[in-house]
């Protein structure tokens, strides 16, 4: 009987030792639960990371190759036109050296030829179709909220565009830097831009809804 006695004031220990045990088990299964899920949150989100990184580098190698694309197209126009008019004012020359009124006249087609080929507003118009392209409603921003600037102010405004400096600027388009340096200041002015705001920034703060 005094076994007996014994074993029944065990079993509540043995109750809240079996209780003890199953909660241990459960905390300890819900706490592996936990450190797996914040595992794989952590690798998800570090692929996300990765993800958006390299989609992020893509995006700029795209924009960087057709940044170049334009560069070398705006180059093309310059070294084109220089050409042009180089043979152009050969054939003045040469033409000045023909006595017979004549036959100086001969050669009158082929300088209107040279002459239509020497067209600024179709280079100017082929390269707004690229530019568009890499930069969509970039210059009609310019144009709608500043009717003054000419097409020679908004080429300045698509190279800054382009995160390109001043010495850039000259060398593509084959003027000096101070004349690039002077239409700067003459574009500030157009912009209605204040000593603390560069020119620079003023063009990057120009955005739409397509980037």
């Amino acid at each position: 009987s005094e076994l007996t006695v014994n074993r029944k004031k065990l079993d509540p220990a043995k109750e809240r030792e079996l209780i003890l045990s199953i909660i241990v088990g459960c905390s300890v299964i819900f706490l592996g639960f936990v450190v797996q899920n914040n595992r794989n949150r952590r690798i998800s989100a570090s692929q996300e990371a990765l993800i958006q990184k390299q989609k992020r580098e893509l995006t700029e190698n795209k924009l960087k190759n057709k940044e170049n694309e334009l560069m070398k197209m705006s180059a093309y126009i310059v070294s084109k036109n220089d050409l042009l008019h180089s043979i152009e004012k050969d054939l003045i020359y040469h033409s000045s050296l023909i006595e017979n009124a004549s036959d100086r006249r001969l050669m009158n087609p082929l300088k209107k030829k040279i002459k239509n080929k020497i067209d600024d507003s179709a280079d100017w118009e082929q390269f707004q179709m690229q530019f568009a392209i890499t930069y969509p409603g970039f210059i009609d921003l310019l144009t709608t909220g500043f009717s003054v600037l000419r097409s020679s102010d908004l080429k300045i405004c698509c190279y800054l565009k382009m995160n390109m400096n001043t010495k850039e600027i000259a060398r593509i388009t084959g003027l000096s830097v101070r004349a690039i340096e002077n239409k700067r200041y003459r574009l500030r002015k157009k912009l209605n831009l204040t000593k603390e705001i560069s020119l620079e920034s003023f063009i990057h703060s120009l955005k739409n809804e397509n980037e």
